[in-house]
């Protein structure tokens, strides 16, 4: 399997594992279900968006764009909590937080820079 097939679904796997155990916490299986569901759309995009960043412009700006798009992550996953599991904008908004904050700092120490 290429290298770079390998770092992205280390990435999504890892992303799955740290959120859905998080959302766990709340024990509600619709959360853990949505939070899984999301991830699967954004985790994805954002490592493909990243990749595509290194190869034609290099590591210039390039934590500009992760913050960027960590924030848009951040206010996508949010909306779809909110339609996945019906819970409040504000309760959403809050755990989104939470599950992309633990993840990224993981994910950061497991795959540094």
């Amino acid at each position: 399997m290429p290298q770079a097939l390998l770092g992205f679904l280390g990435a999504l796997l890892l992303t799955e594992a740290i959120e859905c155990l998080l959302a766990a916490l709340f024990r509600s299986k619709r959360l853990v279900y949505a939070v899984f569901l999301v991830n699967l759309l954004t985790n994805p995009s954002l490592n493909l968006v990243l990749a595509l960043y290194a190869t034609l412009v290099g590591q210039q700006g390039i934590w500009v764009l992760i913050a960027v798009a960590e924030v848009v992550i951040w206010l996508v996953e949010a909306r779809l909590l909110v339609a996945l599991t019906g819970c409040s904008g504000r309760a959403a908004l809050a755990r989104s937080l939470l599950f992309n904050a633990a993840s990224f700092g993981i994910g950061l120490a497991v795959f540094p820079p």
